[in-house]
């Protein structure tokens, strides 16, 4: 289920994992994960990677609150997990 376990820190780590996915070489999630699954495999540093067209998924969504985006790197959006009681 999950793509890959680790940090991204380049942009040259997410294109090759890209690629690897491309490739077949790692799995890519192909339906939104279950509650249980969210709740087994969503963790720091769990990596999925889908395709939009054969996965029909265009935007995740895990049920959890995050922080508005940051740009990092001018390559990453960043986010960053509120508690259940700051959904503002």
């Amino acid at each position: 289920m999950i793509s890959y376990q680790g940090e991204i820190r380049s942009l040259y780590d997410a294109l090759l994992l890209i690629e690897a996915a491309r490739i077949s070489k790692i799995p890519t999630i192909k339906r939104r994960l279950t509650a249980f699954e969210r709740q087994r495999y969503i963790k720091p540093n769990s990596i999925f990677i889908w395709n939009e067209s054969t996965s029909n998924i265009r935007r995740w969504t895990d049920g959890k609150f995050w922080s508005d985006s940051k740009l990092f790197n001018n390559h990453f959006l960043i986010y960053h997990e509120k508690s259940s009681d700051a959904k503002n």
